[in-house]
């Protein structure tokens, strides 16, 4: 399997985010629940123009059902996300909007498809600051 990458926008400009899918040869997998955003350079529409439809997906399955309640993290139905990412032959960028991946399910998600997968992944920051890969 290909390496499993992870993202929160916040603190990326988009084209610096647009660099590291190319550079990658990634699919960027948006993981929220709903891809809108108040900041409009990170709403689905504007993230399929930015790397090219081809290199996004939305995936509603790996999206954090409390999302909005704060309450603890439920990935929607990460069995059918699995089915959908089993053949995609390129590495995996993990989108969210949380800058940490800590307290962001997008580190659940990758988990789950790390295990599933055997894959690694590494959690990707803004160019100022450290990576972090996790075997």
């Amino acid at each position: 399997m290909w390496p499993i990458y992870t993202i929160g926008y916040s603190g990326w400009k988009p084209e610096q985010l647009a660099a590291k899918v190319a550079d990658l040869g990634a699919l960027l997998v948006d993981v929220r629940f709903s891809p809108r955003s108040r900041a409009p350079q990170w709403t689905k529409k504007s993230l399929c123009e930015l790397v090219g439809a081809e290199n996004y997906l939305h995936c509603k399955d790996l999206g954090n059902e409390n999302y909005k309640s704060g309450g603890p993290i439920k990935l929607h139905n990460p069995d059918a996300a699995l089915d959908a990412l089993r053949d995609v032959q390129r590495p995996l960028i993990l989108l969210c909007g949380c800058k940490d991946h800590t307290v962001c399910h997008r580190a659940d998600a990758a988990a789950v498809l790390a295990l599933a997968f055997g894959a690694s992944v590494t959690h990707l920051y803004p160019p100022s600051m450290k990576q972090e890969t996790l075997l």
